[in-house]
């Protein structure tokens, strides 16, 4: 709240409202728990309005949705510095999304890190290309099945949220997979069938209005936010993507 720009008074109240949930009342007879905390209670009531509890409140949103933000980029970038780069992008995109959906001020200090959460979907995002391009043009039927599952259920879904970003890198991110898979046109040993599935994913990503791709599932752990700041500063120094 303080970094985001919330008024002195809605932080005291916010303070107060934490302290009242930890009161100490270990030296207080167990009887008179319940009437220290109503009287507790009804001090804070006398110090804010309606107003700023409703507005207490929407900080608190605020607050998890931060946390949340930041739990799915950790977890994708430990997933990106074990080169797990497949595993790595829903986390990215999840992190993205729910970052965006942040009420900031000026300073964008109510948002998660968000160079890094753009240079790292960035990297991952031509990572999962790049693997699914391999796998396209490899002889195997497997593989293109393979290709088939990473266009469909990673790069695809991205491509919507990269058209709309207001950075330009996003465009450029976008661009570059419609470059990978354009140029397969010119080519003549893919045969057939491959010349048919490229053709349905050139379709779907020239018509990016029409993509209906949810991106894979990020399933987050509820402990995570137990040693969040920990494992953020550990993955940060860690990585090496660049």
């Amino acid at each position: 709240m303080i970094s985001s720009g919330a008024s002195p008074h809605l932080i005291d109240l916010a303070i107060y409202e934490e302290v009242l949930k930890h009161l100490p009342l270990e030296s207080v007879p167990a009887g008179s728990h319940h009437a220290v905390q109503n009287v507790a209670y009804r001090k804070l009531r006398s110090l804010g309005s309606d107003e700023d509890r409703v507005e207490i409140q929407h900080w608190k949103v605020h607050f998890d949705k931060f946390c949340r933000a930041t739990g799915y980029l950790v977890v994708g970038l430990e997933h990106l510095e074990m080169k797990c780069n497949s595993a790595a992008l829903p986390y990215l995109v999840k992190a993205w999304d729910v970052n965006s959906q942040l009420v900031f001020s000026e300073s964008q200090a109510g948002r998660a890190a968000e160079g890094v959460l753009a240079e790292a979907r960035h990297y991952c995002l031509k990572s999962v290309n790049s693997e699914a391009l391999r796998l396209f043009i490899s002889l195997s039927a497997d593989n293109v099945d393979k290709a088939m599952d990473l266009i469909h259920n990673l790069i695809i879904p991205c491509l919507p949220k990269l058209e709309t970003s207001s950075l330009q890198s996003d465009h450029a991110a976008k661009e570059n997979v419609m470059e990978t898979w354009c140029a397969l046109l010119s080519g003549d040993n893919l045969g057939a069938g491959r010349q048919q599935r490229l053709q349905e994913v050139l379709e779907k990503m020239l018509d990016v209005s029409a993509i209906r791709n949810e991106i894979r599932d990020a399933p987050i752990a509820g402990d995570l936010l137990s040693d969040l700041f920990q494992r953020y500063k550990e993955i940060i120094a860690k990585l090496h993507y660049k």
